[in-house]
């Protein structure tokens, strides 16, 4: 498990995109557990991260409710917001798909598909920590294609063979979130 420091210290070696920080005044930080308050408040999660991720809700909102950004409060039943409400978003995806961590599934970390109304749920990481490990190892992968590889090599994609090393790293890191054809391996697929 990756500490807020050593986090820190990693991403912030690239320099590619800030970290955000939670809010310490922020009202639903106190019902995490007290290590994963500490690793938003200290390290946070980039602006910005390869696969099309963006955390920077955490910096302007806080930890928010999907009842609470999306749509307005009647467009939710009392029941679909009592369902949501154990989702506290940190990010979206490139179509705009909350990420959240899960408050009733021992804070996985979530991807909730918004068109069809919240109903699919992926895991996406087994805790923020395991995701925190994702970002560097995305992020790594892309930096070593870059500096091993022409801009003509480049043009389309990066090659399989880096991604195949990448995905295997996945497999060992967070043995429970990784699924082919899931989430992390779609997303990089693209890149």
């Amino acid at each position: 498990m990756i500490s807020a420091k050593d986090f820190k210290a990693q991403w912030e070696a690239e320099e590619e995109f800030e970290l955000v920080v939670a809010k310490a005044d922020c009202p639903r930080l106190t019902s995490l557990p007290a290590e994963l308050q500490k690793f938003l408040l200290e390290a946070g999660l980039p602006d910005a991260a390869a696969p099309f991720l963006s955390f920077d809700v955490i910096e302007r909102h806080g930890l928010t409710e999907i009842s609470e950004v999306w749509g307005s409060p009647d467009d939710y039943s009392e029941s679909e917001k009592e369902r949501l409400s154990r989702y506290f978003i940190i990010g979206s995806d490139g179509s705009g798909n909350p990420l959240a961590i899960d408050t009733d599934s021992n804070f996985e970390i979530v991807h909730l598909d918004h068109d069809n109304w919240f109903q699919t749920v992926t895991i996406l990481n087994s805790s923020l920590f395991h995701l925190a490990e994702f970002l560097l190892l995305v992020r790594d992968m892309v930096s070593k294609a870059h500096n091993e590889l022409s801009e003509t090599e480049l043009e389309e994609e990066i090659p399989a063979r880096y991604k195949g090393e990448l995905f295997t790293r996945m497999k060992f890191a967070d043995k429970k979130a990784w699924r082919s054809g899931g989430y992390w391996e779609t997303e990089v697929d693209m890149l």
